[in-house]
């Protein structure tokens, strides 16, 4: 049951991370705006394969790893997002939420990975 739980919240909160710095992400700058709305995507097509795909026998230690990474982003995500209400928009916090979005993304493919590694 622990391990269904944490496979759940695992992928909610890489697809949550993936619209939650694409709402972020508003500048004038075409180029960020697309690249946000391509990691939104792809943290919804990360969350179908990995549901699919992230399904393991038992409980090992990259699913704890990638739990914590997780809510470590989420983290700093929302101190983003308090920082972004009270200076206004920037191009640094846009960067910074892009990049936290790839990093989150990049630990939940090592997570379907290392389910088929460790199945």
């Amino acid at each position: 049951m622990l391990q269904f739980l944490l496979e759940i919240t695992t992928s909610i909160m890489v697809l949550g991370i993936a619209l939650i710095a694409s709402e972020l992400v508003d500048s004038k700058h075409k180029l960020l705006k697309n690249i946000s709305y391509t990691c939104g995507a792809t943290g919804l097509l990360l969350l179908c394969t990995g549901l699919y795909f992230g399904t393991a026998q038992s409980l090992h230690v990259y699913h704890y790893v990638s739990f914590a990474i997780e809510v470590l982003i989420l983290g700093f995500l929302v101190i983003m997002q308090r920082q972004l209400k009270k200076s206004g928009h920037s191009i640094f916090i846009d960067i910074c939420s892009i990049c936290l979005v790839i990093i989150s993304q990049l630990t939940y493919v090592y997570y379907i990975v290392a389910s088929f590694i460790y199945y």
